[in-house]
C-alpha cells in the first residue's frame, strides 16, 4: 500500500531535491492503512496529505 509512494507538493515543479531526513512514521502508516481498508464508507484510496499548522488531512478518493 504505502511502500515506496511519494506524495509531492503541488507547487514542486519538479526541479532538483534531495532525500535523506527520515522519522519513524510506524503508527502513520498503519493509520493510512486503516484508511484505505475502512469499509464503513468514510475510507477509500489515500491521493493526498495537506498540513495545515499541525494538523494533517488524509484526503481519499472513495472507493464507490
Amino acid at each position: 500500500m504505502f511502500n515506496e509512494v511519494i506524495f509531492w507538493k503541488d507547487t514542486y515543479d519538479g526541479e532538483y531535491a534531495k532525500g535523506g531526513i527520515f522519522i519513524r512514521a510506524v503508527e502513520l502508516k498503519k493509520f493510512l492503512e486503516l484508511v484505505e481498508s475502512n469499509e464503513n464508507g468514510n475510507g477509500g484510496e489515500v491521493v493526498g496529505l495537506r498540513f495545515s499548522d499541525n494538523n494533517l488531512e488524509i484526503i481519499v478518493k472513495p472507493k464507490n
